[in-house]
């Protein structure tokens, strides 16, 4: 990207055509240290929760992901912002415009939010964590997933199920790997009516 940029910012000096290819990879550039702050994060991330996890056994990967994915989006939200004043668009004006219509979102997106505070509420209770064989109602299996909208199941005939965290906060869970002796078994023995005691 450097190297196109400094060729055409070369065959196109002076022009009017520079102008434009200078916004152009303005936008590009933005992006591409942003997707490279992505990609350092996820490379610490992942070596630091290999060292705590060697040391603290109660560190829950899934608070991680939630702190991870938390700052992505600010990162996310920031790099917008920064290309949007580049190209001389008030950023004042747009924030006031979305707090005169913070009300209606609010209202138009009250399951979404709920579900966002379910999975908060899922992750600090510690009921369950990825792994964990669960039964939620009449859904049983292995936790595969808990994200900020839906917890992911798969049941033992191998089917992936997604639950609305709103529907398991207020839910009963059983959690067999919370039993204190290792996994229950129920097993049916028949015997014939003609068998001797």
């Amino acid at each position: 990207v450097a190297g196109t940029d400094l060729a055409t910012n070369a065959l196109l000096y002076k022009t009017g055509e520079q102008a434009s290819l200078d916004k152009f990879y303005f936008v590009i550039y933005t992006w591409l240290i942003v997707w490279m702050l992505f990609r350092l994060m996820d490379a610490v991330l992942t070596i630091q929760y290999e060292k705590l996890a060697r040391s603290n056994k109660e560190l829950r990967k899934e608070l991680i992901n939630l702190g991870a994915r938390f700052i992505k989006g600010i990162l996310f939200l920031g790099a917008i912002a920064y290309i949007l004043n580049g190209f001389g668009i008030s950023i004042a004006a747009i924030m006031s415009t979305l707090g005169i219509g913070g009300l209606a979102f609010a209202l138009a997106a009250k399951d979404s939010l709920s579900n966002l505070f379910g999975g908060v509420t899922i992750l600090f209770d510690n009921a369950f964590k990825m792994g964990d064989w669960i039964k939620i109602d009449d859904v049983e299996g292995t936790v595969v997933e808990i994200g900020l909208r839906s917890t992911t199941i798969r049941t033992f005939d191998n089917a992936l199920i997604t639950i609305p965290n709103a529907l398991v906060s207020v839910s009963s869970i059983q959690n067999w790997n919370r039993r204190s002796v290792g996994r229950r078994i129920k097993m049916f023995v028949g015997v014939t009516y003609d068998s001797n005691m």
